[in-house]
C-alpha cells in the first residue's frame, strides 16, 4: 500500500523529470501543456481521493514544483553558456 509519504516522494520525482522535458520550452507552450495536465490530473484524482480532498490546491502544487525545478535547470544550462540541458 502506498503511503501518503510514498505518494509525496512519488510526485516530487516525477515533478523532477518533467521539468527537465520543459526546461528551455518557451513559456507559452509549458503553460498550455500544463494546463492540460492540471485538468487531467485534477479529473483522475479526485476518482481515487475522498470528497472534501483539496486536489485542485495539491494540483496547483505539483505544477508550481515543476515550473521551480524547470527554472532552477534553466539558470544553471544559462550560467554554463547553454540553452537547453541534454
Amino acid at each position: 500500500m502506498t503511503t501518503p509519504a510514498d505518494f509525496a516522494a512519488r510526485c516530487a520525482a516525477t515533478a523532477a523529470e518533467l521539468a527537465l522535458f520543459y526546461a528551455g520550452e518557451p513559456d507559452e507552450k509549458v503553460a498550455s501543456s500544463l494546463a492540460a495536465m492540471r485538468t487531467n490530473m485534477q479529473a483522475e484524482l479526485s476518482k481515487l481521493f475522498a470528497a472534501g480532498a483539496d486536489i485542485p490546491a495539491a494540483v496547483d502544487l505539483f505544477i508550481e514544483a515543476i515550473l521551480a525545478r524547470k527554472r532552477e535547470i534553466e539558470a544553471g544550462a544559462s550560467a554554463l553558456g547553454g540553452s537547453k540541458p541534454n
